[in-house]
């Protein structure tokens, strides 16, 4: 099953919205994690949004924290099935629970943005149909000046994929998204930026979305 970047957005909102994500911004760095992605330990079952994600796609989603060296992966693909080599059972075939043919999301959960071009860079080196990375912008928003931390944060984005595609193209259908969450505390406003792009760093859409 793809899962689009656009389908992402839309349980990205409930799930912030559902979970109150407003009121608890930022308590910690660590209480934040958790309240997002759930403890920095290798899991199935202890992931706030991946179980969200579970119930709002309604299929047999795998969902695994700390999935090797990256924050979170989503599938709903079934699982590798392989011949054993073991002296028991050898030659039985045996499914690899742990081990998903494909993945449909890979997720970088970044709190500081001045690093995040690290987990931009990361996600070129996987195959998935979508690869999301998820940062914060801790500049107060205005209405009076164009948000340059931002737009840098885009443009590096775009940057990362175009030099790592250009030489070396990963599948066309592939769409990668970047959110930027962003709290106005004079409003009590916490902003959502969504911006997804294709292979080479075109943007394909952006979209803000404000929880108040």
């Amino acid at each position: 099953m793809k899962i689009t970047a656009d389908r992402f957005i839309d349980i990205w909102i409930d799930f912030s919205n559902a979970h109150n994500l407003k009121e608890k911004y930022y308590l910690s760095t660590k209480t934040w994690t958790e309240n997002v992605l759930g403890t920095a330990a290798c899991s199935n079952e202890k992931s706030p949004f991946g179980i969200f994600f579970k119930d709002k796609i309604g299929q047999n989603v795998k969902h695994r924290n700390e999935d090797g060296d990256v924050d979170m992966s989503l599938s709903t693909y079934k699982s590798f099935v392989i011949a054993s080599i073991q002296k028991k059972i050898l030659g039985a075939t045996i499914e690899l629970s742990d081990y998903p043919t494909n993945y449909d999301v890979l997720i970088e959960h970044e709190n500081d943005v001045v690093r995040c071009y690290e987990e931009m860079i990361k996600l070129t080196y996987y195959k998935s149909g979508l690869k999301v990375l998820i940062t914060y912008n801790f500049d107060e928003p205005t209405e009076k000046k164009e948000d340059v931390a931002e737009n840098i944060l885009i443009n590096n984005f775009s940057s990362v994929l175009y030099q790592t595609n250009k030489d070396f193209p990963e599948n066309i259908h592939t769409q990668y998204l970047l959110i930027v969450g962003q709290m106005n505390t004079h409003s009590a406003t916490l902003q959502w930026t969504f911006v997804v792009f294709d292979i080479y760093g075109s943007q394909l859409k952006r979209q803000i979305h404000f929880e108040r």
